[in-house]
């Protein structure tokens, strides 16, 4: 794990959070797709778990643009504290010119994860590679916000309207991956079955 950097840093520390929320909330078996399990995986599902009703897929998207302080927002050695953007960016294609996940993961749904913390990338890394005692102890989250979209229904909505929205390029793995900006409130009114659960780091570290 030591060579996680970047978005890719970010959405692990992301997904270990979100495994130990399902792990309290009931959920078993719960399954997180390391990244050679992802690179051999078309569906791009990040996590999978167990339910009376069956096994469940789960996309995760982690986002850093919620924090509050300016200054810190402003302070570039943050790479995951940036100012709040009040949207959803939602990727429509990969690098490779395929489609993104938006429209290619087969997953039931999307967990959103907002997720600033108060560390330099580096400090990040490091705790990324303690045990958990360690890593939940000393990560210092200044704010988060976990939001679950189903994912279908989130595609539906979207897809007749994304010309609508601005993209931004992303550079990953060597290209640029393009989203679209939408504002949360657009999503938030256009999904009725979005769920805004909140902050969960606060019980996931205790």
């Amino acid at each position: 794990m030591s060579d996680l950097q970047g978005t890719k840093l970010l959405h692990a520390v992301a997904e270990r959070i979100i495994e130990k929320y399902l792990q309290l909330n009931g959920r078993v078996d719960v399954r997180v797709n390391d990244e050679a399990a992802l690179a051999a995986r078309a569906d791009k599902v990040d996590i999978t778990y167990m339910t009376p009703s069956g096994r469940h897929a789960i996309k995760v998207k982690s986002d850093p643009y919620i924090g509050s302080d300016p200054v810190k927002a402003s302070d570039r050695s943050r790479s995951f504290y940036r100012p709040d953007g009040d949207a959803y960016a939602l990727e429509t294609m990969e690098p490779n010119r395929q489609p993104g996940w938006l429209f290619a993961s087969a997953a039931d749904e999307l967990y959103y994860y907002y997720l600033a913390i108060d560390q330099t990338e580096a400090e990040v890394e490091a705790l990324f590679r303690e045990p958990d005692a360690i890593f939940f102890s000393t990560l210092h989250v200044a704010k988060d916000d976990l939001h679950i979209l189903p994912l279908q229904e989130l595609r539906a909505w979207f897809a007749p309207r994304q010309e609508s929205y601005p993209t931004r390029p992303v550079v990953r793995d060597g290209g640029a991956a393009w989203y679209r900006l939408v504002p949360r409130e657009d999503v938030e009114s256009g999904v009725p079955r979005m769920q805004a659960i909140g902050s969960i780091f606060g019980a996931v570290s205790r």
